[in-house]
């Protein structure tokens, strides 16, 4: 389950790796990570929340999920 996470985050770095490529402003950084990042985003989010109660609270995926999802929760909405 790890494995999917991880290539989500794999994108999230793809889309980082395209800006930099690119060399964008500010603004159009901020423009194609909303139309590219956000949904991954959004089914991450979705993700962690079907899939915590899988794991236990002490082991390490149900640790990287609660500390992940406990920033999602103090950012707010991406």
């Amino acid at each position: 389950m790890a494995e999917y996470a991880l290539t989500e985050i794999q994108h999230l770095y793809g889309i980082e790796r395209k800006a930099d490529e690119q060399e964008l402003s500010s603004e159009d950084r901020a423009a194609l990570r909303q139309r590219l990042a956000v949904p991954i985003l959004d089914t991450l989010e979705k993700w962690m929340e079907k899939n915590y109660k899988k794991f236990l609270p002490k082991s390490r995926m149900g640790k990287a999920i609660a500390y992940t999802y406990g920033l999602w929760l103090r950012i707010g909405t991406i």
